[in-house]
C-alpha cells in the first residue's frame, strides 16, 4: 500500500511541484504500453501552471550495472519529454512506495500527499484511456481524482520472470 504522504527518505529531489512516477520492470512487456500512456498523458500537463516533476523508477537487481536496463524501455522513456528516469536497485524505492507492479503510478501533490496510485492502462500492454489516467488529470487540475486508486496491469516487480517478460 501506498504511504499517504512522501517519504522523506525518499532519495528524489522535490521542488515543491506535484510528483509523478511510475515504478517499471525494464524486461515486463507490459511496461511500454504504460510508458506510452505516460507520454500521452504528459502533454495534459502541458496548460498547468506547475506540472508535475515526472520520474521513471527502473526496477534493476541488485547490483546490477546501468546497462541492464538499457532496450525498449530506456528508448521509449526517452521520447518522454522532462522524465526523469534512474535505477533503482533491489527495487528499495518501489517497496517504500508500496509498489509490487510494473506500472504502477504514484501522485503526490505539493503539499505531499498521496492523490493517485494505480496503473494508468485499462488492460496488460492496452493502450488508450483508462480510468487512471483520467483520476490523474483530474486530481492534477483540482477536480478531484473520481476514482483515486485504480488496478494495477503488469509484471510482478520480484519472483520468478512471468511469460510475459521479455528477455
Amino acid at each position: 500500500m501506498a504511504p499517504q504522504l512522501w517519504p522523506a527518505d525518499a532519495g528524489v529531489p522535490r521542488d515543491g511541484r506535484p510528483v509523478l512516477v511510475m515504478i517499471a520492470h525494464p524486461k515486463c512487456a507490459c511496461t511500454r504500453a504504460s510508458l506510452h500512456e505516460l507520454q500521452r498523458l504528459s502533454t495534459r500537463f502541458e496548460a498547468l501552471p506547475s506540472p508535475p516533476a515526472l520520474y521513471l523508477s527502473i526496477i534493476a537487481p541488485a547490483g546490477a550495472g546501468p546497462d541492464w536496463a538499457d532496450g525498449p524501455v530506456l528508448a521509449a522513456a526517452a521520447s518522454i519529454r522532462g522524465l526523469n528516469v534512474y535505477l533503482d536497485p533491489g527495487g528499495q524505492f518501489a517497496g517504500r512506495l508500496g509498489a509490487t507492479t510494473s506500472g504502477h503510478v504514484l501522485l503526490y501533490g505539493a503539499d505531499s500527499r498521496l492523490l493517485f496510485s494505480g496503473g494508468i492502462t485499462s488492460a496488460r500492454a492496452h493502450e488508450g484511456d483508462a480510468a487512471g489516467q483520467e483520476a490523474i488529470v483530474a486530481a492534477l487540475y483540482g477536480r478531484g481524482a473520481s476514482s483515486p486508486v485504480t488496478p494495477v496491469f503488469g509484471c510482478a516487480l520480484h519472483g520468478p520472470p512471468g511469460p510475459e517478460e521479455v528477455p
